[in-house]
């Protein structure tokens, strides 16, 4: 079979599941290559983890956030933010996660 050709345009999916225990996916479409950022901030503010931080080719994308900061430690029970920053397109998911 043929590959699927790009998106049309720039789509951010919610985040699933949400609430989250174990782990949550965020998707994407890339209607072209561009620089992709995906971050997780707790309610302070405050960074809790890069899930990308690079160029990707135009298409369906997804990541997968773990519950876990960036030195591996499982982040608490609370509200969390996603903040996506796609060719120059920026968003904002809340993620909860429960234990």
């Amino acid at each position: 079979p043929a590959p699927a050709p790009p998106p049309v345009v720039l789509r951010v999916y919610p985040a699933a599941p949400n609430p989250m225990a174990r782990a949550t996916q965020l998707r994407f479409d890339l209607p072209a290559p561009g620089a992709a950022r995906v971050r997780v901030y707790d309610l302070r503010g405050a960074r809790v983890r890069t899930l990308i931080d690079r160029e990707l080719p135009a298409g369906h994308h997804a990541v997968e956030w773990d519950g876990r900061d960036e030195a591996g430690g499982r982040v608490g029970a609370g509200l969390y933010l996603f903040r996506i920053e796609l060719g120059g397109h920026r968003t904002a998911q809340k993620v909860v996660v429960v234990r």
